[in-house]
């Protein structure tokens, strides 16, 4: 993730203009994204919209259910023209809520013919468009095809196909994965344009429905609605009663309650504010109707204080990926407005208030330390005037971690105390929790205790799909959701204004990184392009020009560390980082894969420390990709290669061993060449730079003494006309658009490019892993895979040992290498997750986001029993935790920590849905 760094989304990855290869290779990327992410629950129809889509009113009013029956019997689609029976499924739809009160009534509209680009518009050129098939309205709201409206007015989206043999959830595995493609691609967009905490994306197949909630952490499908069935359309339009009617405050269920659009006089406000900063924004690249309103949370339950509120205008960096982080960042400016007898008035200012600052929004996995716990460190250890090369944490947190702290304190009257088995994973929450009552929990808790009729809410801050759907060990597949507020403003190291600035902004990166080492314990680990930003305002440059930010996958000490620690050996190192680890399970790896050092890449005898050597290599390798994208220069042994192709080069976007063995070769054979034209400081920084990678002699101050060295020579360039080269990659883009109604030449023409992709990418194998969408055999095993990844040398969880490693599994992947290798280079612009392009290109179905959880803490993990969390036991559990008791009703209290119905931490286990 980086502040303002272009992204490349995870639907291109096409690396030539042919429509053979970008289709195959695309709808075989979000195949990989999508595979193992999805689950298919084995309850009813009616418990799954009971636990999914919680509703704070009871039930529909009473229809001719009948009637509406008649209505769907006359859809009779015909492949490939479904479209011409719309009409038919739009009458039967709005038949379905037609009694609905007029305020929560959707509507139902016919899109297919209306091209979507993804929701941000600086972001759409990176994106492909697509064409749903059915939206869905705002409760109460109307959609006129006329006025061709987006994503920001819908509020989901249905897929329709002719045939029940359609359904992509038939089979176990990756059954038509276009279709999967499909839905992935709307949940995204939807998810994106409003900020949701989860999507419902529905797919009607002939006769059968499935609805399919999405989240960042996965998917969970309901089983197969018939539309000719009274009894599963009375279940249908209890969903869609329950999804206009949230427990929580917001239009629809997956509404983030701590989010709102902006109205007309909010954006009235925001322009008058930003006037008055003097803060220009191109409103034509970012739009105010893409701005919103968030409440930031930092101890206010405990002070009694109002969240603060901040508009989030501009938005600089966003993961398209929908199964990740989901991270996205804006340049946001404080709402000091406050709401008085019904109005909202606006409060005098102070400069502060006047400031642009920076939110950060991401869903991290549980199984991680939040991030906020590093800044924290940070805070505390280092003095504001020794903070050269970090960043500030203005406010912020998990919001996931609040949420539920506040459901354990209203169910039990305080959070539940942490559970001591599992070294990694000390609670359900990941970070401690304070022995305190909530005065008030969240108000659909309040709305559902009174009736145990009603559903038990579960969190919307926090996933809990895969604890619910396959059971507690796999909690750690779960994500929760951060937001938090940095003071820094930076630009991209792309966008240097000269190379001096960039020098100096690498520099004071290195000063930081040394200071979070030495004096807050915190190794960062990811060291990218994208994580090192220079400061934007030049009045505070002589305070710093750059800084590193992003602590996602940073290890920390347990304590604050005392004397000089930045020449501990790598062993040291490691035994003062634990990270979330206090067993020693973890001999973790990690980082950005196109910067990794390289020592970290490739196979390995034994477990290779990530230890602080490894990231200052990093620095060299960001600078280096800066240098041959950016700046003018040349490499005798490989002169006459474009920038483009230089770059490909150097930074191999295949598995670990051909990337370490292409950096191996750029230090043997053409480091020391490198030469940056007409600027000799530069030169001579990037070859004593090479030499100390080389010679593994990295230390703080080996490396700070070089970067001085080469400052204080001269002469550098003039100031004018030193600023980046533009550097256009091949456009990523696909170039067909995603639509469901096909004719039939198109569907043999599609199955035609799809062949020849699967031949050009060399799709044969003797033991076979992973079957294509056309396969007949569709066996695939979750227990065999975990979201976590760290490199192929490493085994899965759940395999033993060597299983996994591509000679015991004889993957024939010559002819995709050879393919790659004649095909047009490629590179995408600061690319966050190259590695995932690797993935997707070569058959890799590992997740390529979590590359530093080792495989076998997870075997350790998975066996761990972990107490249901209060949103996963039934009716009866909460009632009898409330009063004490455990599920057995064996009658011990909870704090006794005894009895066949509790567990070692005086949980109530796990009871069956009521």
């Amino acid at each position: 993730m980086s502040l303002s760094t272009k992204e490349i989304s995870s639907s291109c990855f096409c690396h030539c203009c042919s429509d053979t290869y970008q289709e195959g290779v695309l709808v075989e990327g979000w195949k990989k994204e999508l595979r193992h992410h999805f689950i298919i629950d084995k309850a009813s129809g009616a418990e799954f919209v009971r636990k999914y889509a919680p509703s704070s009113a009871a039930s529909p009013p009473p229809g001719d259910i009948k009637k509406t029956l008649a209505k769907f019997e006359r859809w009779k689609p015909q492949k490939g023209h479904e479209a011409d029976s719309y009409p038919d499924l739009l009458t039967a739809l709005g038949s379905l809520v037609s009694l609905f009160p007029a305020d929560k009534r959707p509507d139902f509209m016919d899109c297919h013919k209306i091209k979507q680009y993804f929701p941000f518009t600086a972001f759409a050129k990176n994106h492909h468009s697509t064409f749903p098939d059915i939206a869905i309205s705002f409760p109460g709201k109307k959609l006129d095809s006329d006025s061709s409206p987006d994503w920001f007015g819908f509020s989901g989206i249905m897929v329709a196909k002719a045939e029940g043999n359609d359904d992509p959830f038939k089979k176990k595995g990756l059954m038509h994965c276009r279709t999967l493609v499909q839905l992935a691609v709307n949940a995204r967009n939807l998810m994106h344009a409003h900020g949701l905490t989860c999507t419902f994306v529905l797919g009607i197949y002939g006769t059968v429905l499935r609805i399919c909630r999405f989240d960042h952490s996965g998917a969970i499908i309901c089983q197969p609605l018939r539309l000719n069935n009274v009894e599963d359309l009375k279940v249908i339009r209890q969903f869609f009663w329950n999804f206009v009617h949230p427990t929580e405050e917001g239009p629809f269920v997956g509404w983030d309650p701590t989010m709102r659009r902006l109205s007309p006089e909010d954006e009235k406000w925001l322009q008058d504010r930003l006037r008055i900063a003097k803060v220009h924004v191109d409103t034509n690249k970012f739009p105010l109707s893409e701005a919103r309103s968030l409440q930031i949370f930092d101890g206010e339950d405990e002070s009694g204080r109002e969240p603060q509120t901040l508009i989030a205008f501009k938005i600089l960096d966003v993961n398209g990926r929908l199964f990740s982080r989901a991270t996205t960042v804006w340049h946001a400016i404080r709402d000091t407005r406050r709401l008085v007898n019904g109005r909202l008035i606006d409060t005098p200012v102070s400069p502060d208030d006047l400031r642009v600052r920076v939110i950060k929004e991401a869903w991290r996995q549980i199984v991680r330390r939040p991030e906020k716990e590093f800044y924290d460190r940070l805070g505390s250890a280092i003095a504001p005037n020794e903070r050269k090369g970090l960043p500030n944490l203005l406010c912020g947190g998990d919001l996931g971690e609040r949420e539920v702290r506040l459901w354990e304190s209203a169910l039990y009257g305080a959070p539940a105390p942490i559970s001591l088995n599992g070294g990694h994973h000390k609670s359900r929450l990941s970070a401690p929790t304070t022995q305190r009552s909530v005065a008030t929990p969240p108000p659909s808790l309040s709305a559902t205790s009174s009736s145990l009729k009603r559903p038990v809410h579960r969190p919307m801050q926090q996933t809990f799909v895969w604890r619910r759907g396959k059971g507690a060990n796999y909690w750690h597949r779960e994500r929760s959701h951060m937001r938090f507020v940095v003071a820094e403003v930076g630009r991209p190291v792309t966008q240097f204004r000269n190379t001096k600035e960039l020098v100096m902004a690498f520099r004071d990166a290195i000063i930081g990184h040394r200071t979070a080492m030495t004096r807050g314990g915190v190794l960062h680990r990811d060291i990218s392009v994208g994580n090192i930003l220079i400061v934007d305002d030049p009045a505070m440059q002589d305070q710093g020009c750059g800084f590193i930010h992003d602590f996602d996958y940073s290890s920390m000490s347990r304590n604050v560390p005392h004397g000089d620690i930045s020449s501990l050996s790598a062993e040291a190192v490691d035994d003062l980082l634990v990270a979330d680890d206090t067993e020693g399970l973890l001999k973790e790896r990690t980082g950005t894969f196109l910067f990794m050092a390289i020592d970290l890449l490739g196979r390995n005898t034994r477990p290779v420390i990530h230890a602080i050597r490894h990231d200052l290599e990093s620095f060299y390798w960001a600078l280096l990709w800066v240098v041959i994208r950016h700046i003018d220069c040349r490499a005798t042994s490989i002169d006459g290669l474009t920038r483009q192709e230089t770059c490909a080069h150097v930074f191999k976007q295949d598995d670990g061993s051909i990337a370490r063995m292409a950096k191996s070769d750029w230090m043997m054979n053409d480091a020391q060449g490198l030469e940056i034209l007409h600027n000799p400081p530069f030169t001579f920084l990037m070859t004593k730079f090479s030499e100390l990678v080389k010679e593994k002699s990295l230390t703080y101050d080996n490396v700070l003494s070089l970067f001085d060295a080469a400052l204080a020579a001269g002469p550098w360039p003039e100031v004018d006309d030193d600023g980046p080269l533009e550097y256009i990659p091949p456009d990523m883009r696909t170039v067909n658009d995603f639509s469901s109604s096909e004719t039939q030449s198109e569907r043999h023409r599609r199955r035609r490019r799809k062949r020849a992709a699967r031949a050009a990418k060399g799709k044969t194998r003797e033991t076979t892993v992973e079957h294509g969408p056309d396969d007949s055999d569709d066996s695939d095993d979750d227990d065999e895979y975990d979201d976590p990844w760290e490199s192929d040398a490493e085994i899965q969880p759940g395999r033993s040992q060597g299983e996994n490693d591509a000679g015991s599994l004889n993957l024939d992947i010559g002819k995709a290498v050879s393919a790659l290798r004649t095909a047009p280079l490629f590179n995408v612009e600061d690319l966050r997750d190259a590695a995932e392009v690797s993935m997707m290109l070569h058959g890799d179905d590992s997740d390529m986001e979590d590359v530093d959880i080792d495989p076998a803490t997870l075997r350790s993990l998975r066996g761990m029993h972990l107490a249901p969390a209060p949103w996963e036991a039934g009716s009866s559990d909460v009632a009898e935790c409330r009063a004490g008791q455990s599920h057995s009703g064996q009658g011990q209290p909870r704090s006794s920590h005894t009895g066949p119905g509790a567990d070692d931490a005086g949980h109530c286990r796990r009871g069956q849905p009521s």
